[in-house]
């Protein structure tokens, strides 16, 4: 595991192979996450504790993912883009049907085609973190979505590379305990890449929140932070 970035509020972790492309995928990640916590932070200072941005799972989430694909990819991005996939399962495995990419988005040398889950990490005490199982789940399904798709190579100008990137946007909630600040130490940051790792991930972006933001919104509970637990996967070979 390798530290990719880090400011005050956000880290960005990886262990992708160095081939072509990495550089130009994983500022992409980075700059995608950092972008949605920008959005969601505007969105809480505006609120006067209305619906809370990751109340409603994963739909409210894609407002703030679709604001910041658009700002790091010019608007060189289609929501709900329309493919072709193979069927999921083994009686149909000869069929095709006719599906939905949550996001086909384009940088300067790159095209991604990504799709986005969502789901919980709760946090109980200092260091005490329970990652549920159904995450697996979620990057298990994420990462068919992208595989079963017909003529990948199809949907990117061929003088640019192609990755698949499988996304979880899991908020870091806390349930009738203090407010605390995720730490960012060796130790934890060995702690969270593990978890993450476990559910599948060869990328992940941490945004640890101040207690600010819980009190600008009306949520039952305290969110500590936001994992972006992704799986990023060349397509091309160049």
């Amino acid at each position: 595991m390798k530290e990719y970035y880090r400011n005050r509020e956000f880290i960005c972790l990886e262990e992708i192979t160095n081939y072509p492309g990495k550089k130009d995928a994983v500022g992409f990640f980075k700059d995608l996450c950092i972008e949605t916590t920008h959005a969601l932070n505007d969105y809480s200072k505006h609120q006067e504790r209305y619906e809370h941005g990751f109340e409603m799972r994963e739909q409210p989430v894609k407002t703030y993912l679709t604001i910041s694909l658009g700002k790091i990819t010019k608007n060189n991005v289609i929501q709900e883009y329309s493919i072709e996939r193979n069927c999921f399962h083994k009686k149909d495995k000869n069929k095709t049907n006719t599906g939905r990419l949550d996001y086909w988005a384009s940088i300067e040398k790159t095209a991604f085609l990504i799709e986005v889950k969502h789901g919980w990490v709760r946090y109980y005490k200092k260091n005490v973190f329970k990652f549920y199982s159904e995450l697996m789940d979620k990057m298990d399904e994420a990462n068919k979505q992208i595989d079963k798709i017909i003529d990948k190579k199809n949907l990117h100008d061929e003088k640019k590379r192609l990755f698949g990137l499988s996304l979880i946007v899991a908020p870091i909630y806390g349930r009738n305990v203090k407010f605390e600040t995720m730490h960012f130490s060796s130790e934890n940051l060995d702690y969270y890449w593990k978890q993450c790792k476990n559910i599948g991930a060869n990328i992940v972006g941490i945004w640890r929140l101040s207690n600010d933001y819980n009190q600008n919104v009306d949520f039952t509970d305290n969110i500590y932070g936001v994992f972006f637990i992704g799986k990023l996967k060349k397509i091309t070979k160049k």
